[in-house]
């Protein structure tokens, strides 16, 4: 989900060469569209996804050299969703913390994402991605945390 004017841009640092193993659904959003426009996207690009892994994004590019790790991170069977950190100003905010999860820090099995009925599209994009945590792990979802930065503001 990005603002409509940065969405192809996004989408293209997302996708640097045509024959990466990877899908990028990129969903126009503004926040004139109401509270739960990022939310709405989301499962917009849900919908659609092909892809076993789901990293739910706004405007901001993570690391593509994180992708490896990630990656191997999900060779661990028990591994259903991943949570990195992130940081702002300086200040970081560690992936154990569930109570500051941001957009571009949760990513899981597509299945999962689905299972949870998706992003709750009455709340921000921040509170929808920890209620579809909270309800992932209630069903027993597990996830792992990564302390390594998904952005840095």
């Amino acid at each position: 989900a990005a603002p409509a004017e940065r969405a192809e841009q996004l989408a293209a640092e997302l996708r640097p060469a045509p024959s990466l193993p990877w899908e990028v659904l990129v969903r126009p959003t503004s926040s004139a569209d109401g509270t739960g426009h990022i939310a709405a996207a989301w499962n917009n690009a849900l919908a659609t996804a092909q892809g076993d892994l789901i990293w739910p994004l706004i405007h901001h590019r993570p690391p593509l050299a994180l992708l490896p790790v990630l990656l191997r991170a999900f060779d661990a069977p028990w591994v259903d969703f991943l949570q990195l950190a992130w940081s702002l100003g300086g200040h970081h905010h560690s992936a154990r913390d569930a109570l500051r999860l941001e957009p571009g820090c949760l990513l899981g099995h597509s299945s999962w994402f689905r299972r949870s009925g998706g992003f709750d599209e009455t709340l921000e994009a921040a509170p929808a991605l920890q209620s579809l945590q909270r309800k992932a792990k209630a069903r027993g979802a597990l996830v792992q945390s990564l302390d390594l930065e998904a952005f840095s503001l």
